[in-house]
C-alpha cells in the first residue's frame, strides 16, 4: 500500500471504522460476530505510480456455519484476512450500495475531504447491510434479493443450502448458474503467440453432472431442466 492511501486511511476512515466496531489488521478492516466474519479491504491497481492512488474496495462475509459445512477452518484463530475476504464471498463495495463508484482516486490534487465523505457514506451503506445479515437463512436470502448486483461465484453456500434443505437458494442458485454458461460465448484469442480457445459448452455439462449427483444425495427435484 502506498503511503499517499496508507495516510488517506489513517486520516478518513480508520475513525469511522472504529465507530462502526472494525478492528483494523494491515489494509483490512474486520468485525466478527458468533456467526460471521465482516471484512473490508483497500486494494491498490496494479498501475499505479508515485503521486497516483487507484484504489478498491473489498467487501467479504465469512460464515462459521458455511465453512463447517464444506470442512473449511471454523477456528478464527488460524484464518488469515485473504481467507476471511476470498474464501467464501466477496464482492467490490459498489455491487453492495448500488452507487456506481468502482474505484477511488488519490493524486497530489486530489480534494482529500471529498473522496473522504464519499468512501464514508459507501462505508455506513455497507456496514448497514452487514448489520442486517443477522444469521445465514438471511444472507441467502440477501444474495438471492440482489441477484442483479451480486453474483456469489462459490459452491460453498450451495452446500450448506443443501444440507439445511433451503430449497429455494439451491434452485436459484444453479438456475444462475446454468444462465451465466450458456450466455458465454465460445470464442478463440491469441496470447503470447498461442491460441487458446474457451469453450464454455464443454465446461457446463461436467457442472451440472455435479449438480444432478447432489440433488440426487440430497433427494432434491429441481424444476427446471439441467
Amino acid at each position: 500500500m502506498s503511503e499517499l492511501l496508507n495516510n488517506f486511511i489513517k486520516s478518513e476512515i480508520s475513525p469511522l471504522m472504529k465507530e462502526l466496531g472494525y478492528r483494523k489488521k494491515a489494509n483490512y478492516f474486520w468485525r466478527k460476530n458468533d456467526d460471521f466474519v465482516f471484512t473490508i479491504n483497500f486494494q491498490s491497481s496494479r498501475w499505479n505510480y508515485e503521486g497516483r492512488d487507484e484504489f478498491f474496495i473489498n467487501c467479504g462475509v465469512y460464515s462459521f456455519e458455511v465453512a463447517k459445512a464444506n470442512g473449511d477452518e471454523t477456528d478464527f484463530s488460524k484464518l488469515s484476512m485473504s481467507d476471511l475476504l476470498l474464501v467464501q464471498f466477496n464482492d467490490r463495495q459498489d455491487h453492495l450500495t448500488h452507487h456506481r463508484l468502482p474505484s477511488f482516486l488519490l493524486t497530489d490534487t486530489t480534494n482529500v475531504s471529498e473522496v473522504g465523505r464519499l468512501i464514508r457514506e459507501e462505508l455506513k451503506t455497507v456496514s448497514s447491510i452487514f448489520n442486517s445479515l443477522t444469521d445465514n437463512r438471511k444472507l441467502l436470502e440477501w444474495f438471492m434479493k440482489e441477484k442483479e448486483w451480486v453474483w456469489v461465484h462459490t459452491d460453498k453456500f450451495l452446500i450448506y443450502a443443501f444440507q439445511q434443505g433451503y430449497w429455494d437458494y439451491v434452485d436459484y442458485f444453479i438456475k444462475n448458474k446454468k444462465k451465466n454458461f450458456e450466455d458465454d460465448i465460445d470464442y478463440e484469442t491469441e496470447q503470447n503467440g498461442l491460441k487458446i480457445c474457451h469453450h464454455a459448452s464443454g465446461i457446463w455439462p461436467r457442472i451440472a453432472k455435479e449438480y444432478r449427483a447432489l440433488c440426487e444425495k440430497y433427494h432434491h427435484q429441481l424444476d427446471f431442466e439441467l
